[in-house]
């Protein structure tokens, strides 16, 4: 959300600014979930004595982390396009504004003055040679 947040204060339409976030956080979320589930599968898979707690807890967490991945892949950009959607459209009717046409302007450019006097091709460290009388 925060990604896509980002990408809207940037001038992304809602869809493009969902999608770039969706497309920046996919990697992180996967290797985080996966390397997580190759850890907690040993638990599913348990024998031994004790085995039966950690087949719940193990097939507890699993299971957890799984849907809670499916859904931060999948339902969190699609909930967060229908909410600032909507927030969007009954912020705009209580105001009267209407809806950027355009994306808001870039950085401004700097532009460089002239200096005010010639620089000097001398450095304090440098040594110039003395007039010579002839």
């Amino acid at each position: 959300v925060e990604f896509a947040n980002q990408a809207r204060a940037e001038g992304y339409k809602l869809v493009d600014a969902a999608l770039k976030a969706a497309k920046e956080r996919f990697r992180p979320i996967v290797m985080t979930a996966i390397s997580s589930l190759v850890g907690f599968f040993p638990l599913v898979i348990a024998s031994g004595a004790g085995a039966a707690a950690r087949w719940s807890l193990g097939t507890a967490l699993f299971g957890g982390l799984l849907v809670a991945t499916i859904l931060s892949l999948l339902i969190v950009p699609v909930l967060y396009i229908l909410i600032k959607g909507l927030a969007d459209r009954l912020l705009q009717r209580g105001s009267g504004s209407e809806p950027p046409s355009e994306p808001p302007p870039a950085e401004p450019e700097i532009i460089a003055q002239k200096p005010t006097e010639e620089p000097s091709l001398t450095t304090p460290f440098s040594v110039e040679p003395e007039p010579t009388s002839e």
